[in-house]
């Protein structure tokens, strides 16, 4: 009797692992879904038109950045 509540107790553990990989295995691939998505975002602004025209603008703000960190 002991050995039969034994498997039920593991045959139940084992399917709630189970149940438990699913769900992380679909969140990872949500996530991963996501991810992907904004990295194509963010590669769209990082080639636009915008982004290039105001590099340099970026830059210099960067700069003074420095500069007053120095200064502190």
């Amino acid at each position: 009797a002991l050995e039969r509540a034994e498997k039920e107790r593991l045959t139940v553990e084992v399917e709630r692992l189970v149940a438990e990989v699913e769900r992380v295995d679909a969140e990872t691939q949500r996530l991963g879904t996501a991810l992907a998505e904004s990295n194509a975002l963010l590669d769209g602004v990082h080639n636009s038109t915008s982004w290039r025209v105001t590099a340099p603008l970026r830059g210099a703000v960067e700069v003074a950045r420095r500069v007053k960190q120095r200064r502190r």
